[in-house]
C-alpha cells in the first residue's frame, strides 16, 4: 500500500472521525484538487 501515491490528504482524512470528515468535506475535501488548492497544496 502506497500512502504517498494516494497523497496526504486521502491519508489523514481517513483517519479521521466521521464529524471532522464532514467538515473536510465542507471545506472543499470532496473534490481533492480544489482541496488540496485551498490548503496550499496545488498542483
Amino acid at each position: 500500500m502506497d500512502l504517498v501515491a494516494e497523497g496526504p490528504a486521502l491519508a489523514a482524512r481517513r483517519r479521521l472521525p466521521p464529524a471532522a470528515r464532514r467538515l473536510v468535506v465542507f471545506f472543499g475535501g470532496q473534490d481533492d484538487e480544489a482541496g488540496d488548492r485551498n490548503f496550499g497544496r496545488g498542483r
